[in-house]
Protein backbone atom coordinates (compact mmCIF):
# COMPACT_ATOMS: atom_id res chain seq x y z
CA UNK A 1 0.00 0.00 0.00
CA UNK A 2 1.41 3.27 -0.98
CA UNK A 3 2.10 5.27 1.91
CA UNK A 4 0.74 8.49 3.34
CA UNK A 5 2.72 11.51 3.29
CA UNK A 6 3.22 13.07 6.52
CA UNK A 7 3.55 16.17 8.42
CA UNK A 8 6.96 16.01 9.33
CA UNK A 9 7.69 15.45 5.45
CA UNK A 10 6.24 18.95 4.61
CA UNK A 11 9.43 20.58 5.34
CA UNK A 12 11.57 18.63 3.00
CA UNK A 13 9.61 19.17 -0.14
CA UNK A 14 10.93 20.97 -3.17
CA UNK A 15 9.49 23.85 -5.18
CA UNK A 16 8.29 21.82 -8.47
CA UNK A 17 8.58 18.85 -6.85
CA UNK A 18 5.32 16.10 -7.70
CA UNK A 19 2.92 15.26 -5.03
CA UNK A 20 -0.38 12.80 -5.09
CA UNK A 21 -3.32 12.98 -4.08
CA UNK A 22 -5.78 9.71 -2.98
CA UNK A 23 -7.30 9.71 -6.59
CA UNK A 24 -4.04 9.34 -8.21
CA UNK A 25 -4.19 13.46 -9.68
CA UNK A 26 -0.20 14.55 -9.65
CA UNK A 27 0.05 17.83 -8.14
CA UNK A 28 3.22 20.68 -8.36
CA UNK A 29 4.63 22.33 -5.32
CA UNK A 30 5.18 25.51 -5.36
CA UNK A 31 6.52 26.59 -1.92
CA UNK A 32 6.72 25.37 1.26
CA UNK A 33 6.91 27.64 4.21
CA UNK A 34 5.71 27.23 8.85
CA UNK A 35 3.90 28.86 10.97
CA UNK A 36 3.04 28.44 14.67
CA UNK A 37 0.86 25.46 13.64
CA UNK A 38 2.31 23.65 11.23
CA UNK A 39 4.39 23.20 8.39
CA UNK A 40 2.86 23.77 4.98
CA UNK A 41 3.20 23.70 1.39
CA UNK A 42 1.50 25.16 -1.58
CA UNK A 43 0.27 23.38 -4.39
CA UNK A 44 -1.53 23.44 -7.86
CA UNK A 45 -2.71 20.62 -10.16
CA UNK A 46 -0.13 19.95 -12.77
CA UNK A 47 -2.86 19.61 -15.49
CA UNK A 48 -5.64 21.83 -13.99
CA UNK A 49 -4.04 25.33 -13.17
CA UNK A 50 -6.54 26.64 -13.62
CA UNK A 51 -8.00 25.65 -11.00
CA UNK A 52 -6.35 27.52 -8.29
CA UNK A 53 -3.83 26.17 -4.75
CA UNK A 54 -4.60 23.95 -2.00
CA UNK A 55 -2.16 24.11 1.25
CA UNK A 56 -1.24 21.16 2.35
CA UNK A 57 -0.86 21.05 6.07
CA UNK A 58 -0.76 18.87 9.55
CA UNK A 59 -4.47 17.82 8.88
CA UNK A 60 -4.63 16.79 5.51
CA UNK A 61 -1.09 15.38 4.26
CA UNK A 62 -2.17 12.06 4.77
CA UNK A 63 -4.78 12.97 1.63
CA UNK A 64 -1.18 12.82 -0.17
CA UNK A 65 1.56 10.47 -0.67
CA UNK A 66 4.86 11.18 -2.77
CA UNK A 67 4.31 8.35 -5.23
CA UNK A 68 1.20 7.83 -7.00
CA UNK A 69 -0.63 5.59 -5.58
CA UNK A 70 -1.78 1.88 -7.73
CA UNK A 71 -4.58 1.71 -9.85
CA UNK A 72 -6.17 -0.48 -7.41
CA UNK A 73 -5.95 1.88 -4.66
CA UNK A 74 -7.09 4.78 -6.83
CA UNK A 75 -10.29 2.48 -8.23
CA UNK A 76 -11.22 1.17 -4.08
CA UNK A 77 -10.64 5.47 -3.07
CA UNK A 78 -12.77 6.46 -6.03
CA UNK A 79 -15.56 3.85 -5.21
CA UNK A 80 -15.92 4.72 -1.36
CA UNK A 81 -15.83 8.35 -2.45
CA UNK A 82 -18.74 8.02 -4.42
CA UNK A 83 -20.51 5.05 -2.33
CA UNK A 84 -20.48 7.54 0.40
CA UNK A 85 -20.50 10.93 -1.12
CA UNK A 86 -21.90 10.85 -4.47
CA UNK A 87 -25.76 10.79 -4.12
CA UNK A 88 -28.34 11.74 -6.31
CA UNK A 89 -29.10 15.04 -7.60
CA UNK A 90 -31.76 16.89 -5.64
CA UNK A 91 -30.34 15.26 -2.00
CA UNK A 92 -29.59 17.36 0.65
CA UNK A 93 -26.17 16.20 0.84
CA UNK A 94 -25.40 15.82 -2.85
CA UNK A 95 -22.05 15.72 -3.74
CA UNK A 96 -21.15 17.43 -7.02
CA UNK A 97 -18.28 15.80 -7.99
CA UNK A 98 -16.06 15.24 -10.98
CA UNK A 99 -13.64 12.45 -10.13
CA UNK A 100 -15.52 9.99 -13.01
CA UNK A 101 -16.78 10.67 -16.14
CA UNK A 102 -20.37 9.72 -15.20
CA UNK A 103 -19.81 12.34 -11.81
CA UNK A 104 -19.15 15.01 -14.55
CA UNK A 105 -21.66 13.89 -16.53
CA UNK A 106 -24.41 14.42 -14.44
CA UNK A 107 -22.45 18.05 -12.91
CA UNK A 108 -23.34 19.36 -15.92
CA UNK A 109 -26.67 17.43 -16.56
CA UNK A 110 -27.90 19.17 -13.47
CA UNK A 111 -26.42 22.36 -14.49
CA UNK A 112 -28.32 22.56 -17.49
CA UNK A 113 -31.40 21.46 -15.48
CA UNK A 114 -31.26 24.61 -13.33
CA UNK A 115 -30.92 27.15 -15.81
CA UNK A 116 -33.68 25.59 -17.82
CA UNK A 117 -35.69 26.03 -15.25
CA UNK A 118 -34.92 29.37 -14.15
CA UNK A 119 -34.64 30.46 -17.34
CA UNK A 120 -31.05 31.69 -16.74
CA UNK A 121 -27.57 31.50 -18.72
CA UNK A 122 -24.22 31.31 -17.17
CA UNK A 123 -24.12 35.54 -16.76
CA UNK A 124 -27.15 35.83 -14.25
CA UNK A 125 -27.69 31.75 -12.63
CA UNK A 126 -25.67 32.65 -9.39
CA UNK A 127 -27.77 35.60 -8.71
CA UNK A 128 -31.06 33.88 -9.97
CA UNK A 129 -30.23 31.20 -7.80
CA UNK A 130 -29.62 33.76 -4.11
CA UNK A 131 -32.82 35.53 -5.38
CA UNK A 132 -34.78 31.97 -5.58
CA UNK A 133 -33.65 31.26 -2.48
CA UNK A 134 -34.35 34.27 -0.68
CA UNK A 135 -38.03 34.80 -2.43
CA UNK A 136 -39.28 31.05 -3.50
CA UNK A 137 -37.84 28.52 -0.38
CA UNK A 138 -37.22 31.79 2.30
CA UNK A 139 -33.95 30.53 2.05
CA UNK A 140 -30.12 31.53 2.55
CA UNK A 141 -26.59 30.49 2.50
CA UNK A 142 -25.14 29.91 5.76
CA UNK A 143 -21.70 29.19 4.66
CA UNK A 144 -19.04 28.43 2.29
CA UNK A 145 -15.98 26.60 2.71
CA UNK A 146 -12.85 25.67 0.53
CA UNK A 147 -10.36 22.72 0.88
CA UNK A 148 -9.70 19.96 -1.88
CA UNK A 149 -13.07 20.45 -2.50
CA UNK A 150 -15.83 22.78 -1.12
CA UNK A 151 -19.40 22.45 0.67
CA UNK A 152 -22.20 25.35 0.70
CA UNK A 153 -24.39 25.17 3.20
CA UNK A 154 -28.18 26.56 3.49
CA UNK A 155 -31.00 26.59 5.24
CA UNK A 156 -34.48 27.55 4.82
CA UNK A 157 -36.60 29.08 8.66
CA UNK A 158 -40.24 29.86 9.12
CA UNK A 159 -39.98 32.99 11.98
CA UNK A 160 -42.04 33.03 14.75
CA UNK A 161 -45.50 35.33 14.62
CA UNK A 162 -45.19 36.65 17.67
CA UNK A 163 -40.91 37.21 18.62
CA UNK A 164 -39.89 37.50 14.93
CA UNK A 165 -37.23 34.84 15.86
CA UNK A 166 -36.30 32.04 13.90
CA UNK A 167 -37.97 29.05 14.20
CA UNK A 168 -35.60 25.92 13.98
CA UNK A 169 -34.71 25.12 10.70
CA UNK A 170 -37.43 23.75 8.03
CA UNK A 171 -34.89 21.98 6.16
CA UNK A 172 -31.22 22.15 5.27
CA UNK A 173 -28.62 21.37 3.06
CA UNK A 174 -25.20 20.69 2.85
CA UNK A 175 -23.95 20.35 -0.62
CA UNK A 176 -19.95 19.60 -1.24
CA UNK A 177 -18.28 20.42 -4.49
CA UNK A 178 -15.70 20.15 -7.09
CA UNK A 179 -16.78 23.46 -8.99
CA UNK A 180 -19.16 26.17 -6.75
CA UNK A 181 -21.42 27.37 -9.96
CA UNK A 182 -22.49 23.36 -9.57
CA UNK A 183 -22.46 23.53 -6.23
CA UNK A 184 -25.09 26.24 -6.27
CA UNK A 185 -27.03 24.70 -8.74
CA UNK A 186 -27.62 21.25 -6.48
CA UNK A 187 -28.29 23.98 -3.60
CA UNK A 188 -31.20 25.59 -5.02
CA UNK A 189 -32.22 21.73 -6.62
CA UNK A 190 -32.68 20.56 -3.30
CA UNK A 191 -35.19 23.08 -2.52
CA UNK A 192 -37.10 22.49 -5.72
CA UNK A 193 -37.01 18.81 -5.27
CA UNK A 194 -38.22 19.30 -2.02
CA UNK A 195 -40.93 21.90 -1.90
CA UNK A 196 -41.67 22.45 -6.20
CA UNK A 197 -41.81 25.97 -7.06
CA UNK A 198 -42.18 27.21 -3.92
CA UNK A 199 -42.37 26.54 -0.01
CA UNK A 200 -45.03 27.38 1.52
CA UNK A 201 -45.10 28.44 5.11
CA UNK A 202 -46.87 26.11 6.82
Amino acid sequence: MTERLQSEELVNLKPNQSVFDLGGEEWIVESIGENELTPFAIVHKKYNIEWGTFTINKSSASEFSLVCPSEEEIRIYVEKLEKDSNKKPGDRDYFACHCSPEGKHDCEELLQKVKDLLKSDSSNLLSNIVYSLEIDYKANITSIVADMWSKISSETHDFDPVTFEKIDPTFTTEIQCDDLEDGMAATWYAYYTKFGEKRLSD
